[in-house]
């Protein structure tokens, strides 16, 4: 799996700490949050989530910012079971 050099555990930390920071946005707790990694960034408010490029300028993809913590979620479960040959994975959205 291509983990940008940085190993599978900063992956996975690096995504606990994306859905920290999103329930602290969902209960309230700050208005706004970021949270980025190597070429996307997202920017996210209780109601939406703005996912965008670092790169190229005007593109990004606007979701529901709970929608966006189960995406998240279920990413970090995905990478931290491990390569499985063949293993696939669908998020409802």
């Amino acid at each position: 799996m291509d983990d940008g050099g940085l190993g599978i555990n900063h992956a996975i930390e690096w995504s606990d700490e994306g859905v920290s920071r999103l329930d602290a946005v969902l209960a309230g707790d700050i208005m706004t949050e970021e949270w980025d990694r190597e070429d996307w960034g997202s920017q996210f408010t209780r109601q939406i989530t703005t996912i965008y490029s670092m790169h190229i300028e005007g593109c990004s993809q606007r979701v529901e910012t709970a929608s966006f913590r189960n995406i998240l979620s279920t990413w970090r479960e995905f990478i931290a079971a491990g390569p499985k040959v063949g293993a696939s994975i669908n998020i409802d959205v």
